[in-house]
């Protein structure tokens, strides 16, 4: 957290009391003459808790300490005037060498690890987010653990866009908030399953044409890992869900 800046400090020593529990629980260890050490159910789950919201949950970001580099660099007299040359030289200097990029960034196995590559494989990836513009880079890595990143391309999305959102996963309410894009008015079921693939409980909404946010009920389901699944304008769409 010295070097990024991507957590504070309280933040990192909950983070490493998870590492320190964990090697105390993977390894036999005296916590004193006569017992074992065996976490709490309460200190498990404050455990995952800490690390779905201060971790799992977190956007990839730049950090504070790249981004002021970028800003003290553009408060420069040297920095270019003309909006192409400011944005080749931002282009040249950061975004080609940097692991994020501008906005929200994802990164996805397009191939098994120590597979054999050819120039003539094809590899596909889907995007699915609502982004009108994004910026894509591939990671090229070897087996021996040599990587290298290729130039950035920006691509405009002309397609469909994501049809589900879920806004508050993990949820720690009793709702369950979606953001929903339908091309035409319907009724839509929405339903729930547990881990195991059982159907735990089937809700029935309203959908109108256009984006809408839906608040379904979960009062009824315990804490745990859930699927969400429904049909909407003809096309079977599945969601995973912690609720906590």
């Amino acid at each position: 957290f010295k070097d990024f800046e991507f957590i504070n400090q309280t933040e990192y020593k909950l983070l490493e009391r998870i590492k320190d529990d964990r090697n105390l629980s993977a390894h036999p260890a005296f916590i004193d003459s006569e017992s074992l050490f065996q976490p709490t159910g309460e200190l498990v789950r404050t455990h995952i808790v800490h690390s779905i919201k201060y971790l799992l949950s977190e956007k990839p970001i730049q950090g504070k300490a790249a981004l002021e580099k970028i800003f003290t660099d553009i408060k420069r007299n040297s920095f270019p005037k003309d909006y192409e040359k400011a944005k080749d030289y931002l282009s040249g200097k950061y975004l080609n060498n940097s692991i994020y990029l501008m906005g929200e960034s994802n990164s996805i196995d397009l191939a098994t690890p120590n597979a054999f590559l050819t120039t003539n494989s094809i590899y596909n990836y889907q995007d699915i987010t609502n982004e009108t513009i994004s910026f894509y880079r591939l990671k090229m890595m070897n087996i021996n653990g040599i990587f290298s990143y290729s130039n950035i391309v920006k691509l405009t999305n002309v397609g469909s866009k994501i049809k589900m959102i879920l806004t508050n996963n993990p949820v720690t309410t009793n709702n369950l908030n979606l953001i929903i894009n339908a091309e035409k008015t319907t009724n839509t079921s929405f339903a729930i399953y547990n881990m195991m693939g059982q159907r735990v409980d089937v809700i029935n909404k309203s959908v109108i044409v256009g984006n809408q946010t839906l608040q379904l009920s979960i009062e009824n389901l315990s804490n745990g890992n859930y699927i969400i699944e429904s049909i909407i304008d003809g096309k079977k769409i599945k969601k995973q869900f912690v609720k906590m």
